[in-house]
């Protein structure tokens, strides 16, 4: 009896504490809540009228997103099907609920035991906002996914329903959603798409604009017009399976807009100027990190300022120097599609973007930000990362490989000039980036090691698992190799690339900083080995000549080749700045000639941007962590050197890896020593011997 009354005393003060807990959670919700007052009007623009300002790393205006066309019109100047269709698509319950509705949301919670299972993917479904939901949402000054927000959202789609008749509601949303291409509502959409009054689309077209509603700018006609096709087909077979048409409606709306596609392309790319804009390449990608973040109508309406991390005389030389190089080259270019190339420059100790340039420029029939979006094999440049891999399964710098003909099954990997150099070591390997000794690594190592160092460096996209690896046939991005290679500058720790360093509302509070996104993915130790390897490639190995010695700085970089010059990669750096450089033709498997290697083709942009910014950099060194010894040896052994071997070497070894043994070839003296050539000078030979191996050019 005494429990009992323990228990119920313990219950009501439960009770009592977490009714008070939520009263006071409520209050604090509800006093932070937008007013309605801008939706009584439909023709207010209160809130959708304030443009979004980018501004480079020294507050210079760039770009500025802005509404350019909005038109209102009544309910009855909208064609029925297309309302119906968009309740159908958006929110089918619409008529039913009084702004929240709580049958999705009970769906939606897959602890319940009633839960309901969403049939197209078996999972259980999630919480949609409905139409009033929506229709609100642009009040708030960030859209998230947090409780917080979506109880107040809730109540304020429940006050509205109160204020406001359904038609009215509908009414509304119809006329401010975003479609893309700076057009709100389905008047303005509908003059953007099809140069004509909404209240006279036909069926096709009234399903193509419902379909931009999901996603506008991955479905826009003008850039997009398969998918766009293809969501248009979608939205009619809802419509079908609703009995709002017929299967001969369906196919013959379908036919109708394939027919027209390509012309809504056409003639609509010339009206895409939503903003105005200095750089487009680079705003375009921070536009979409905000529609991402903060949604659509934040960008077009609510004024942000957005500050970002774009060096803009870093910019301009890197369009200048890109843009001219590729103009030479197309000059002499016999194919009928000219060549492109990518350029994108990061701090890589923070991963701030300081110059991205997607292209030759932007124009209504190039479009693409090779940048982010090409994916293209990398040739050797994608080596390091096997290298990596190797120095952190115990093999060193003076680590002896043997490059000589073997094949794999069918596949018989080459050499670039189509000869072997028998035994060489590691660091010569990868600074003459030598294919087959490569190959050899990979397969000692394992491909798995390779990619899951190739993953924890940066690189997402899919890595085939074979020893093809070595030579880069994986298709990756120039954002995704600059990101990986950050690493190797900044003592192992990768820095996530990144163009926003905070931003403001309109009035000027903060609402987001951005503070660089970095992790240790490699030991400081293997990546100033992978560090003093990638010198050597600018120093002695296949980017030398390109480079020339002209840059005047420390730096460190590896070029890349895909197979038949289709292809070419530079990416190099200094302390402060890494720059990826890619060179080839859209369509791919195209080849830009012979000899148009990485060595030729891509690193002399790099070398020819960094002469221009440089003079804006101060001077500054590779620090060599901890754990890093130096020790002289035989290179042809690699093995302590004795005072009998002809030609020794200063080698770096992470400590405890250096070699124990002295050198059993050289223990005695002999009798005639030659006089190092040149070319062995170069290679840090210290006293002479006939070589066993000479050094090729390749890229």
């Amino acid at each position: 009896m005494q429990l009992s009354i323990k228990l119920l005393l313990a219950t009501t003060i439960i009770i009592i504490v977490s009714s008070i807990a939520f009263t006071l959670y409520m209050q604090d919700i509800l006093k932070g809540l937008p007013g309605l007052s801008c939706l009584k009007d439909d023709k207010t623009l209160e809130y959708c009228d304030l443009p979004t300002s980018v501004y480079a790393n020294r507050e210079e205006l760039i770009a500025v997103f802005t509404v350019s066309r909005q038109k209102i019109v009544s309910l009855k100047d909208m064609p029925k099907q297309l309302i119906d269709t968009v309740i159908l698509i958006k929110d089918p319950d619409f008529y039913q609920h009084k702004g929240v509705n709580f049958k999705k949301i009970r769906a939606s919670l897959s602890i319940l035991p009633f839960g309901e299972k969403n049939g197209m993917r078996g999972t259980t479904a999630f919480h949609h906002y409905t139409i009033t939901e929506e229709l609100i949402m642009p009040l708030f000054s960030k859209r998230d996914d947090t409780l917080r927000h979506r109880i107040e959202v809730a109540i304020l789609a429940m006050q509205a329903e109160k204020k406001f008749a359904k038609d009215e509601i509908i009414s509304r949303y119809l006329n401010k959603i975003f479609l893309g291409h700076g057009s709100y509502g389905v008047e303005a959409g509908s003059w953007c798409y099809f140069h004509k009054h909404v209240k006279d689309l036909n069926l096709a077209e009234c399903a193509l604009l419902v379909g931009l509603l999901s996603n506008p700018e991955a479905f826009s006609p003008f850039i997009y017009p398969d998918k766009a096709g293809k969501k248009q087909d979608e939205i009619l077979s809802r419509m079908e399976r609703a009995g709002f048409i017929t299967n001969k409606q369906h196919l013959d709306a379908k036919d109708e807009m394939e027919r027209k596609l390509n012309r809504i392309k056409a003639k609509g790319l010339t009206n895409i100027k939503t903003t105005w804009n200095k750089v487009p390449y680079f705003t375009r990608y921070i536009r979409q990190q905000l529609s991402m973040e903060y949604g659509d109508a934040a960008i077009y309406k609510q004024g942000l300022k957005v500050y970002t991390s774009l060096d803009l005389n870093f910019q301009r030389q890197a369009e200048m120097v890109l843009g001219n190089t590729l103009a030479k080259l197309n000059k002499n270019n016999t194919n009928t599609t000219k060549i492109e190339g990518a350029l994108i420059a990061i701090d890589p100790t923070t991963g701030y973007i300081k110059a991205m340039v997607g292209g030759s420029g932007v124009k209504s029939f190039n479009q693409i930000n090779r940048v982010i979006n090409t994916r293209r094999q990398s040739g050797s440049a994608f080596k390091p990362f096997v290298y990596a891999a190797a120095i952190d399964s115990g093999f060193t710098t003076a680590s002896l490989l043997n490059d000589s003909e073997i094949s794999y099954g069918k596949w018989t990997p080459k050499n670039y000039e189509g000869k072997f150099l028998g035994t060489i070591s590691l660091r010569y390997a990868l600074e003459q980036s030598i294919n087959v000794a490569s190959v050899k690594l990979l397969n000692k190592i394992g491909v798995k090691k390779a990619i899951s160092c190739a993953q924890r460096m940066g690189i997402k996209s899919k890595l085939d698992a074979d020893l093809t690896l070595a030579l880069g046939v994986s298709a990756v991005t120039p954002l995704e190799m600059a990101e990986a290679y950050t690493a190797f500058a900044n003592n192992g720790v990768r820095a996530e690339a990144m163009g926003i360093r905070y931003i403001k509302n309109y009035e000027g509070k903060l609402l987001d900083v951005y503070l660089p996104k970095q992790k240790q993915v490699l030991s400081p130790q293997t990546a100033y080995i992978m560090l003093d390897m990638l010198k050597g490639v600018v120093e002695r190995g296949t980017a030398r000549g390109a480079l020339r010695g002209k840059l005047g700085r420390e730096a460190a970089g590896k070029t890349g080749t895909s197979n038949n010059c289709v292809d070419a990669w530079f990416i190099g750096f200094i302390p402060q700045l890494l720059v990826c450089v890619w060179v080839g033709y859209d369509k791919g498997q195209i080849s830009m000639g012979k000899e148009m290697c990485g060595g030729e083709v891509a690193a002399p942009i790099w070398r020819d941007f960094m002469l221009k910014v440089i003079p804006q950099i101060p001077l500054a060194s590779f620090q060599r962590p901890y754990g890093i010894i130096e020790v002289n040896i035989d290179p042809f052994t690699g093995l302590k050197a004795t005072q009998y071997c002809p030609r020794t070497k200063n080698e770096i070894f992470i400590t405890g890896t250096e070699p124990k043994r002295t050198c059993t070839t050289h223990a005695r003296p002999r009798k005639k020593v030659v006089v190092p050539t040149p070319l062995e000078m170069e290679m840090g030979v210290n006293r002479g011997q006939s070589p066993v191996y000479s050094a090729p050019s390749v890229p």
